[in-house]
């Protein structure tokens, strides 16, 4: 190899790898907020066990298990201090605080914790929290909030005087939302309140009435010049909306899944979900769910129905999926009886009882590009008007009743490898009607299905 070769491939590797660390640099600086090597510019321990670090540029990581301690606020009163609380570890550093990363293990964060860090934007990884203790973010210099899905308290003033904060998205097991929660964040814009979550009133101590996001004005307290509760039809959080005159609007999206997130368009009646990975168990209302699933995962929620349910049920008329999602766990579409067509992606494995007793479904194609998909107990039972399926996926497992009533199938196609889970020769346990005609290939096990139940069936011509 000449001079001039060698030097065009060393100059060709040297632009590779230019390129290489440019992207990981733009990457770590986007998506893990720069590079913030060396040593913390203060450290220490509190509480039993746990840790606190601060960066140079400004993180503020805890670690350790268990709930934060209750402090005393920097902006208190001298006659409102509580000497067994003391001041947060890092209170001298709460100016140089802008990004707080939490442990995942840890529960409750306690009363002052990071109030008057008024450069704080972000906070990260809740994790297991399930609750957020008074003035804990007070005075913040905070914008948005992500809350854990699996919150269940904040308490009054927790987000007190935030007046950057413009969009809350409560969290699924939120169980009451406290009078003074948002009080005077004047910048709010929007709160979505979940179905289940109860909005408390209260008075303070001149008698004057204050909900979860009033604002004082000339010792009177109003509303946010621009706030709009979003919530549902048949919940607390609209009838509360209605006898307090607070502005609110019909949730249009919402999560339906850790990474699965769901809108609604009400002129095209389509539902859209859109994201990656499973969506949550749900159950329709007779069920105990823990009898049948047991303890459920961390990142798993149970409810009874998916939110949409609590205000466009019985208008929803066509369900899309999108492509990444790979589970449509228990009773995701379950009695939409509006509902008549659904597009379902190749990435989809799972159907679990995902469309029962949807009463106006006529029609389901699960795609051909799928490598394997299991068709769960029950998943189109009690389907009164389905009259055809094709199941196209290059492998495919029904299980039992997964056709159970409905009895207007005319057709069924299966792809080659479709095969029955049952155990017993001649378990004729799919629920499929016998008015069916069963589309099959010669000597499959579905062909084997069919002809031990007294099935018709049509062939299917090799190619």
């Amino acid at each position: 190899m000449d001079k001039k070769s060698r030097f065009v491939g060393f100059s060709r590797t040297v632009l590779i790898l230019g390129l290489i660390a440019a992207v990981v640099f733009f990457s770590v600086e986007k998506y893990g907020g720069g590079f913030d090597f060396g040593k913390p510019i203060a450290e220490g321990t509190f509480a039993e066990n746990m840790e606190w670090k601060l960066s140079k540029k400004g993180k503020l990581t805890l670690t350790g298990v268990g709930a934060i301690p209750d402090y005393n606020g920097l902006w208190m009163e001298e006659n409102e201090l509580d000497a067994e609380k003391g001041y947060a570890p890092w209170a001298e550093h709460m100016q140089e605080i802008t990004k707080v990363v939490l442990d995942p293990e840890m529960t409750r964060i306690g009363e002052n914790a990071f109030a008057g860090a008024e450069n704080l934007k972000t906070v990260e990884r809740f994790g297991k929290m399930e609750e957020i203790g008074r003035w804990a973010f007070a005075y913040t210099g905070l914008e948005t909030m992500e809350f854990p899905f699996g919150l269940k308290k904040i308490e009054p003033f927790a987000f007190q005087n935030c007046v950057q904060l413009k969009e809350v998205f409560l969290p699924y097991r939120m169980q009451t939302l406290e009078a003074g929660s948002f009080l005077n964040c004047t910048a709010l814009q929007g709160v979505t309140i979940r179905p289940h979550t109860e909005v408390k009133v209260a008075w303070d101590w001149n008698g004057r009435r204050y909900l979860p996001f009033s604002c004082e004005v000339d010792g009177k307290y109003g509303l946010p010049e621009r706030l709009t509760v979003y919530t549902y039809q048949s919940s607390a959080a609209r009838k509360f909306a209605q006898n307090y005159g607070v502005p609110y609007a019909l949730a249009t999206e919402g999560y339906c899944g850790s990474h699965v997130t769901w809108t609604y368009d009400t002129e095209t009646k389509t539902l859209t979900l859109e994201g990656f990975g499973p969506t949550w168990v749900y159950s329709i209302p007779w069920e105990d769910m823990e009898a049948w699933y047991g303890e459920f995962p961390a990142d798993w929620v149970y409810t009874t129905e998916p939110d949409w349910c609590y205000s466009y049920k019985n208008e929803i008329e066509k369900v899309v999926i999108g492509a990444g999602i790979t589970n449509l766990n228990n009773c995701i579409f379950a009695k939409l009886p509006a509902l008549q067509a659904a597009e379902i992606p190749s990435t989809v494995e799972l159907l679990d009882r995902a469309f029962y007793d949807c009463d106006s479904l006529e029609e389901i194609v699960l795609p051909d590009g799928a490598l394997w998909i299991w068709i769960g107990y029950e998943s189109f039972a009690y389907c009164n008007n389905l009259k055809k399926v094709e199941i196209l996926s290059r492998e495919a497992c029904i299980d039992e009743r997964a056709f159970y009533g409905a009895d207007s199938l005319q057709e069924i196609r299966f792809s080659r490898n479709t095969y029955p889970d049952y155990t017993e020769e001649g378990s004729d346990d799919l629920g499929i009607t016998k008015n069916a005609v069963l589309h099959v290939y010669e000597e499959s096990k579905m062909h084997q299905y069919a002809m031990e139940n007294g099935h018709t069936c049509e062939l299917i011509e090799r190619k």
